[in-house]
This record gives C-alpha cells, sequence and structure tokens, in this order.
C-alpha cells in the first residue's frame, strides 16, 4: 500500500470516528415510517392486496405476492396503524388479510412460494398465516358488523395441517 493510500485510510478512521460525513442520528420513528413506506411500495408493486416476495435487483422489478410474507407483514401493519394512527395501514392490512383468504387452497392449506410458484400448499405457511394473520383480522372483529368476509374458520387450516402431517406429526 502507497503512503497516499495509507494516509487517505488514517484520515477515513479518523472522520468515521468524529463522525464526520455521517448522517446525523434520526429519531427512531423517522425509520419505522420508512420501512413502513418501502412496504407499502413492496405491497402496490402487486395487482392483487399481496406484498412482493422481494425486490428482483437483476431485473430492476418486484416478485410477484408471497402469502407467507404477507401474513407475518400483516400484524406489523396492524401495530403501526395504532402507534401512528395510520387508517391507510390498517385498511391494507385488512385487504392483506382478505387476500389471504381469497387464495387459501381449498383444502385448508396456504400456497407455498410466490404466486404461481406453486399450486400446492404447504405446512409451514398456513400455521404463520393463521397466528399473524387470521388472528389478528378476527381480534379485530369485535362487534356483529364488523363481519370475517372471507377469514376462514379458525380450525380450517389447522385440520389440513394435521391431515397432511400424519399421525407421526411429520409429513411423509
Amino acid at each position: 500500500m502507497s503512503a497516499i493510500q495509507t494516509l487517505g485510510n488514517r484520515l477515513r478512521q479518523w472522520a468515521d470516528r468524529a463522525n464526520l460525513g455521517l448522517t446525523p442520528p434520526q429519531e427512531h420513528r423517522v425509520h419505522l415510517d420508512a420501512a413502513m413506506a418501502w412496504l407499502k411500495r413492496a405491497q402496490d408493486a402487486t395487482p392483487d392486496a399481496g406484498v412482493a416476495q422481494t425486490w428482483l435487483i437483476r431485473y430492476q422489478k418486484w416478485a410477484p405476492s408471497y402469502p407467507e410474507t404477507t401474513g407475518y407483514i400483516i400484524p406489523t401493519f396492524y401495530r403501526y396503524a395504532a402507534l401512528a394512527g395510520d387508517d391507510d395501514a390498517r385498511r391494507r392490512a385488512r385487504a392483506m388479510a382478505d387476500w389471504e383468504c381469497e387464495i387459501q387452497h381449498p383444502s385448508g392449506g396456504v400456497l407455498a412460494g410466490a404466486l404461481g410458484d406453486s399450486d400446492q400448499p404447504t405446512i409451514f405457511t398456513p400455521g404463520r398465516c393463521c397466528s399473524a394473520g387470521y388472528g389478528p383480522l378476527r381480534r379485530r372483529a369485535t362487534s356483529a358488523t364488523a363481519r370475517l368476509p372471507c377469514a376462514p374458520p379458525p380450525g380450517c387450516a389447522t385440520s389440513w395441517m394435521q391431515t397432511a402431517a400424519g399421525a407421526s406429526g411429520v409429513r411423509p
């Protein structure tokens, strides 16, 4: 390494220690709002109410909706809506939950992978969607008028998981 490179490295180290040229610290809320905006963009990028599986760097586009991670995101949107008073986040969470119900396999399972990857349900995804997605939706339907338009019966996906796993609890 040359003397100039060494000097440059030392100057960068000194600047880092002195917090020169770095982004100033922000309140946590700034980062939370930015993360939620990114998730909203991932939902808006799909033709349905699900959230895109990922951003495909090589192709510079969003992947199709992914039922599993959409199920994880539902309670995050409900919590954010309560924290920030964001009615849009609440509406989006409900739309995601409704979408999860609409695409649920007739057997009670939830599709594996991103939409279009498979027409078969998977064991893991229904458990996550039921606990993360459908549960919060049911808890928010507190009156007779707040019906669940397409939420599956509470035992539907769990019955499918038990049947699919078999008596041993391990899928053959």
